[in-house]
């Protein structure tokens, strides 16, 4: 009788063990959510962008990123650079190096470096596509602020420069880099997708060569079918800009703008007469192809 009674006893102190366990596992799970969020960790594989003040922001990566919360997570530290292409001197900045923010977003979204670019959109609407591997480098940084300067920027740039500045250290002959500055945001496009709106169907050889001039010379400020910088207006859609300019003047304003606006934004881009004449091939021929979305 006795031996029955305490087997009884020890099996019900085993369960009553059993269940005590079970509500410490239970009572740690739900504080496992709590913690993540406490302490800004993140499960293994998630997109989701931490430690922008303090915010936490679902996010993929064909998200527009806000460069400013962004780099709140960096120490900031000062650089020097041989050559600054936009103030015409040597300089001394204070930022992060464009190498350890991208590296962290390469490891966050998981992404092969070969197929992206990345798209800097600036507050004046200017927007130039940077590849993701010259990024990587070491020579570029996001500068946030003028080491010579009373406060983040000289007060006649504080406006321009501000939030933040693309520079790279570069020998002063050297002008394959964009220095875009007033960033706000950027965003990774794949290549194969970059600029398809503007992209001509069918085109000749002459037409892909005309496109070719205006990637690199025109689409950082102005857009064809929406796609592009909106620093200028948009060149093709709802009309062409070869419908309602003369194409021989149009071809004397791409030559040189400031002898046809006073105070031009639009800048000589130092283009031959034979670059300009494909320049607007390209565009007559995107006339006939005006859309603003994705078919």
């Amino acid at each position: 009788m006795n031996r029955q009674f305490n087997y009884k006893n020890h099996f019900y102190k085993v369960e009553a063990l059993k269940i005590k366990k079970l509500n410490h596992v239970l009572t740690l799970s739900a504080l496992i959510p709590l913690v993540i969020a406490l302490h800004g960790c993140q499960p293994i594989g998630s997109k989701t962008l931490t430690g922008l003040s303090g915010q936490t922001s679902a996010m993929d990566v064909h998200s527009k990123i806000d460069l400013v919360q962004l780099l709140e997570k960096y120490r900031k530290t000062k650089f020097h650079i041989q050559y600054d292409f936009e103030v015409k001197k040597e300089k001394t900045y204070v930022g992060v190096k464009t190498k350890t923010i991208f590296t962290d977003l390469v490891k966050r979204f998981k992404i092969d470096t070969f197929r992206y670019n990345v798209a800097f959109f600036c507050k004046d609407g200017y927007s130039p596509m940077v590849p993701l591997a010259q990024l990587l480098a070491d020579n570029g940084y996001i500068a946030v602020k003028d080491f010579d300067a009373a406060g983040d920027w000289e007060e006649a740039m504080q406006d321009k420069f501000a939030p933040a500045y693309l520079v790279w250290d570069l020998a002063v002959d050297d002008h394959r880099h964009s220095f875009p500055y007033g960033i706000v945001s950027v965003q990774f496009v794949e290549k194969k997708t970059a600029y398809r709106l503007a992209t001509p169907k069918n085109g000749d050889a002459k037409v892909m060569e005309g496109f070719s001039l205006f990637k690199d010379k025109c689409i950082k400020c102005h857009a064809i079918n929406t796609a592009g910088g909106v620093m200028g207006p948009e060149l093709n859609f709802p009309k062409s800009v070869t419908e309602y300019w003369k194409i021989d003047q149009l071809k004397l304003f791409i030559k040189n703008p400031a002898d046809f606006r006073q105070n031009s934004k639009m800048p000589s881009l130092e283009l031959n007469d034979q670059q300009i004449d494909l320049i607007v091939e390209y565009l007559e021929f995107m006339a006939a192809q005006k859309t603003a979305k994705e078919e």
